[in-house]
């Protein structure tokens, strides 16, 4: 069973002994809550208070929450709201184990504020998920459901949509709930669903389920129920969040364009989609309120717009959504022609995973890139040309657009080798915030391994006009043939030896500090690795190395 908190940020996490010897900064208080640590004398006596330990809560993985709860008995009652909090079950096994254990302890589930339950799940790698009857995860949750008072988020990722009593059950039930998430597979949508009498929500997430086998180029977009709309657009006035869309394009897709009728005052992200090619190769048209509908939302920070143009290429110029973007967005996701050359100083996110680039828009990319002064993270696909003069020149102008880059996922799913791997680490130097890269490629038998990989670029990123101090470098393999066509997968974290020394001790370290240390000493990688071997099946293993001038 997987239980989760909130995702630590990676420069504020603190150890155990850095959380035991927190409460000597602070006097007693009668609101402190306190314990006795475990091992150590019988008349030691800490006193915490309880808003310093909340504090420090939020910045713990689970695991270490987990290990703060086999202290002491009193410190595992103590800390279970925060333990439950969140309870992801990503795969049957844990809906298995999850339920069952709420069923054994009804008094945990009032702990809980997010469930999110994926029986079954599609992202199940590098081996297949078991089969888990999606009936049996529905009925536990109905009989777990009058406990879940606290229950703020439930997040469902099955094969198909739960039965329809399940959404009465926690609509009965749960008299928090405001966020609900839903996908569907290949059943048709139920237009009296009681999913859609809930009132009130402020986050709502339909979608049609990833890894739906491709039935048709072009299919016919699907009318959503007129009770969905009618929930949505009279009764959830406060929604902060929206989500339609198709992650299955090839298979089915939902007609959203009543959401111009939509007026949420407090709406931040939206996401809607799929758009694409019609069958006479025209863009599905445009909403003529879109602009007045988007102008309606000044607080809107996120926009994602899914497409589907992995057949054939996008057109030069996009019709669809060529309207005045909002000047709040901090966060969009679509394609490279919607990206205004102005007016988005806010803008620290940019996905552009849709398609992959080819050089002829390079240059209106990196103009578009230059007009967002904050631009921290981006996701970019790229097709690598044979030219490599051409692959380095457009590297160069990419770092030099978006010089305060931190976190650069680039992916290039055609064959990708030593030569244009080696010129896209050199380019890497000029990028002095960036803190972790990614690297999604086309993977071919005569590679290297991912290790390999990732030493040439914290090696290249080191060399003497380097201003860059990477930390962390994921390499992904990508190969059609595969399970959600990854291959292998590793990520690699370069820390000192006094870091590592000092985590065996249990002692604080500012993740700041990684890659640093003292003069003369080399750094050390902590590697993760998993995937497909070519002969014996899956694998992963977790290591250690030092990173030296020689590997």
């Amino acid at each position: 069973m997987a239980v989760e908190t909130t995702a630590p940020s990676r420069h504020r996490r603190r150890s155990l002994k850095a959380l035991l010897q927190l409460p000597a900064l602070f006097p007693r208080s009668t609101t402190a809550v306190s314990f006795t640590p475990n091992p150590g004398p019988p008349t030691t006596h800490i006193s915490l208070p309880e808003d310093i330990l909340h504090e420090i809560l939020q910045d713990l993985s689970a695991g270490d929450i987990l290990n703060l709860c086999l202290c002491s008995p009193h410190l595992r009652t103590l800390l279970a709201p925060e333990l439950y909090r969140n309870m992801h079950l990503r795969s049957s096994r844990a809906c298995q184990s999850g339920l069952n254990l709420l069923m054994k302890r009804p008094e945990l589930c009032g702990h809980v504020r997010k469930l999110t339950l994926r029986p079954q799940w599609y992202l199940s790698w590098p081996t297949p998920d078991s089969a888990l009857d999606e009936r049996w995860v529905a009925k536990m949750v109905r009989l777990v459901a009058p406990g879940l008072t606290r229950l703020r988020t439930f997040d469902w990722d099955g094969t198909e949509m739960p039965p329809n009593t399940l959404w009465r059950t926690l609509r009965e039930s749960c008299p928090e709930l405001k966020e609900l998430y839903t996908n569907v597979g290949f059943g048709d949508l139920n237009p009296r669903s009681e999913l859609f009498n809930f009132s009130d929500l402020t986050l709502f997430s339909l979608s049609i389920r990833h890894g739906l086998p491709d039935a048709t180029l072009f299919p016919v977009r699907e009318e959503l129920p007129s009770a969905l709309w009618d929930m949505l657009l009279t009764r959830c006035p406060n929604l902060t969040e929206l989500t339609l869309c198709s992650f299955s394009a090839g298979q089915r897709i939902f007609s959203i364009d009543r959401i111009v009728e939509g007026d949420w005052p407090q709406l931040t992200s939206l996401t809607l989609g799929t758009f694409g090619y019609n069958a006479d190769f025209s863009l599905a048209s445009q909403p003529p309120e879109m602009p007045l509908f988007l102008a309606k939302h000044p607080r809107l920070s996120a926009l994602r717009l899914s497409w589907n143009f992995r057949r054939w290429m996008s057109p030069d110029e996009d019709p669809v959504f060529s309207v005045a973007l909002p000047s709040t967005l901090e966060e969009f996701s679509g394609i490279a022609q919607q990206l205004p050359t102005t007016g988005w100083d806010n803008v620290s996110t940019i996905d552009l995973m849709c398609e992959p680039l080819y050089a002829a828009r390079f240059s209106a990319l990196c103009a578009a890139l230059k007009a967002m002064p904050m631009l921290a993270n981006l996701e970019i696909w790229v097709h690598v040309e044979p030219n490599m003069t051409a692959h380095a020149a457009f590297l160069r102008d990419l770092c030099d657009a978006a010089p305060r880059l931190e976190d650069l996922h680039f992916m290039c799913t055609t064959p990708f080798g030593k030569k244009p791997l080696a010129i896209l680490a050199r380019s890497l130097r000029s990028l002095p915030y960036l803190r972790s890269f990614a690297l999604t490629k086309g993977h071919r038998y005569a590679d290297e391994s991912m290790r390999a990989s990732a030493v040439r670029i914290f090696r290249a990123v080191a060399g003497p006009a380097a201003q860059t101090q990477l930390e962390q470098v994921s390499v992904r393999w990508a190969r059609a043939a595969c399970r959600n066509h990854l291959k292998q997968e590793g990520t690699y974290a370069r820390v000192t030896p006094s870091v590592v020394a000092a985590r065996s001790a249990g002692d604080h370290v500012n993740a700041r500090d990684n890659g640093k240390g003292e003069p003369g000493q080399d750094p050390e990688i902590e590697a993760w690795e998993r995937g497909l071997r070519a002969v014996g099946g899956a694998f992963e293993r977790k290591y250690r190395f030092v990173l030296t001038a020689e590997n």
